[in-house]
């Protein structure tokens, strides 16, 4: 199942200088605004706008699928709705959603659930626990052979 996805919006100059107006705020800071003013409508939102000195302007935004879609069981046919929610947030920040189609995925996280029975967890838990205890006695091996072939 899908879990985060990490996606950048190349972004024309004219419409970093409009936001910032609208907003009344820095392009640094437009996580803090958005948290700030949309955090009810859009969760799991994080954005930052960079430019790297070389004038071409970029949103990247990280999306918590599940917060955003309020639900666990994310799947394929939830996409559609998950590309209207990033088309809203884009149109939150400025007034038109045009930047979407030339959008590049950067990363995609997915997970698994698995219910692992209480006796196993509580095993595994152990072991876990008993590595971590014994981790300075272990020897490192460089790989480096002597004479008669050993460590």
């Amino acid at each position: 199942m899908l879990h985060t996805i990490k996606l950048y919006f190349p972004l024309e100059h004219y419409d970093v200088i409009e936001m910032q107006k609208r907003f009344s705020i820095s392009y640094e800071h437009v996580n803090e605004y958005f948290d700030a003013h949309f955090s009810g409508r859009f969760n799991g939102i994080t954005l930052s706008i960079s430019n790297k000195g070389n004038n071409k302007w970029k949103l990247y935004m990280f999306v918590d699928v599940i917060k955003l879609l309020g639900k666990h069981d994310i799947s394929e046919s939830d996409y559609s709705l998950l590309k209207s929610e990033i088309k809203l947030i884009l149109f939150a920040l400025f007034r038109h959603y045009c930047y979407y189609d030339q959008h590049v995925l950067q990363r995609i996280d997915y997970r698994y659930d698995v219910i692992v029975p209480k006796h196993e967890r509580d095993l595994l838990l152990h072991m876990y626990q008993k590595l971590t205890k014994s981790y300075r006695y272990q020897v490192k091996f460089l790989g480096k052979l002597d004479e008669h072939g050993e460590c």
